[in-house]
């Protein structure tokens, strides 16, 4: 699921909102990492939900097809006990259909 923001100020505003309210932020690239939340592990293998902020470049409109990562960060990683790949996703795809 992407968010979009019109501006840079707007995203860095998110992403704190997003990160004061994890116990461990920011996490490592290691193969399994602390939840976000309760520092339960979380496999990075197997499905799993983790929020980042992303910038793009070349973004096509009007839908987003094809992109360029020209900056990413992970702010957080959570376990199956906060959010499941499968509901997000599915939250994701109703959010979605509520639009178009």
């Amino acid at each position: 699921m992407l968010t979009a923001f019109c501006r840079y100020g707007r995203a860095k505003y998110a992403a704190a909102a997003i990160t004061s309210t994890l116990t461990s932020a920011c996490p490592s690239a290691d193969k399994a990492v602390p939840c976000s939340l309760c520092l339960r592990p979380v496999d990075r293998t197997a499905s799993h939900v983790a929020v980042s902020r992303t910038a793009f470049e070349g973004v096509s409109q009007p839908w987003l097809i094809s992109a360029w990562v020209c900056y990413e960060r992970e702010l957080a990683v959570y376990c199956s006990s906060f959010a499941e790949p499968r509901l997000t996703s599915e939250a994701a795809l109703k959010g979605q259909s509520d639009i178009a």
